[in-house]
């Protein structure tokens, strides 16, 4: 019985840590389709961005469409149980760079199409 307790006490706790977390990630999803980074904040390698701003209906759905994403400056992993797809900034590729100009980078590549509501695999950019 105690073991059980402490395991849902521990899930309790990471879940409660993984949604302050995503909270205050310091990124969003403007109306346009492109990441928004909080240029007030220390620039980061890693980013949350919710889920739910796209219409996904699977993981597979969220992989496919995000693996279009990709380049060689950042890198998306969508965690569909928790709502959520990592961000990833290749940083060392341009460590000069502040949270403005990535912002300019996404502002050039929208991760989401403002064109439909739902996202797909098959949506080109």
């Amino acid at each position: 019985m105690k073991t059980g307790l402490k395991m849902l006490l521990f899930v309790g706790f990471f879940s409660i840590c993984t949604v302050a977390m995503s909270q205050s990630s310091g990124l969003q999803v403007s109306d346009n389709g492109a990441i928004v980074l909080d240029e007030t904040q220390p620039l980061k390698s890693s980013y949350v961005m919710p889920a739910s701003a796209f219409n996904f209906a699977t993981q597979e759905q969220a992989i496919a469409y995000f693996a279009q994403k990709h380049t060689e400056m950042v890198a998306y992993r969508p965690v569909m149980q928790n709502g959520e797809i990592m961000v990833f900034l290749q940083v060392n590729r341009q460590p000069t760079w502040s949270a403005a100009d990535w912002n300019a980078y996404f502002a050039a590549n929208k991760v989401r199409n403002t064109q439909s509501i739902n996202q797909s695999s098959t949506t080109n950019q």
